[in-house]
């Protein structure tokens, strides 16, 4: 179960929703610059082709990333999550010539669930 806050989430229940996600750098690793943001937008865009959710917006910072992801029947939001951050990790890791965990691996990083209202605040989803 993933819980965050007051609200729950069961694994059974984590498709079907519009989870609000956040995943950042480990502190020993430099900000992502420019050009390493093309990496991530491209490593969402492959990500969510391969397994097949839909990726309703995401919001790049210098030290982490958000994403509005909304995993499709019978996929889960550890799969998507455990995907989009192993590419990003393998993608960067070759970028910087590093190794070692990259990113936060914490599924206390789920926000909010929900089906009303983040579609009408985020466009359409795809």
């Amino acid at each position: 179960m993933l819980t965050s806050g007051r609200v729950q989430y069961s694994s059974s229940a984590s498709h079907g929703s519009n989870f609000f996600v956040g995943v950042n750098l480990l502190p020993r690793h430099r900000h992502f610059n420019e050009a390493e943001y093309a990496v991530l937008i491209n490593v969402l865009k492959e990500s969510r082709q391969r397994p097949g959710f839909l990726l309703c917006g995401y919001v790049l910072m210098p030290d982490h990333w958000h994403a509005l992801i909304w995993p499709q029947y019978p996929l889960l939001l550890w799969q998507v999550l455990h995907d989009v951050k192993e590419v990003m990790t393998l993608r960067m890791h070759a970028r910087r010539g590093t190794r070692g965990p990259f990113a936060n691996t914490s599924f206390g990083t789920v926000l909010w669930a929900t089906k009303r209202n983040s579609i009408t605040a985020w466009g359409t989803c795809t």
